[in-house]
């Protein structure tokens, strides 16, 4: 049974918790297509709302080699055509970068 409730944002992490120093290991082959592996992909989504414009699994406590990046033009919108140039800023649609090397 699903209920598809939409996701909740988490707590971003702080210098000196304790997973950030750990390390990260591999997203296993077996949670690839799966409903946590999705789900957890949507709780980073909704965190990373208004609070920059990439996301890495650790910054939430989850160890693994996971990240997701988005930008939008509406949050680009405080930005000058000509800061967004010299920031190299331009839309960038949502993507989940697993186990990256």
């Amino acid at each position: 049974m699903s209920f598809d409730v939409p996701a909740t944002p988490v707590e971003i992490v702080k210098v000196g918790h304790s997973v950030l120093p750990n390390g990260t290991r591999s997203v296993p082959q077996e949670l690839f297509g799966t409903h946590a592996l999705h789900e957890l992909i949507d709780v980073m989504r909704v965190t990373l709302a208004g609070n920059g414009v990439g996301l890495a699994a650790p910054q939430i406590a989850v160890p693994i080699r996971l990240f997701v990046v988005e930008d939008t033009q509406d949050r680009m919108s405080r930005l000058t055509p000509e800061q967004q140039r010299a920031r190299n800023r331009y839309p960038f649609p949502f993507e989940a970068v697993i186990n990256p090397i």
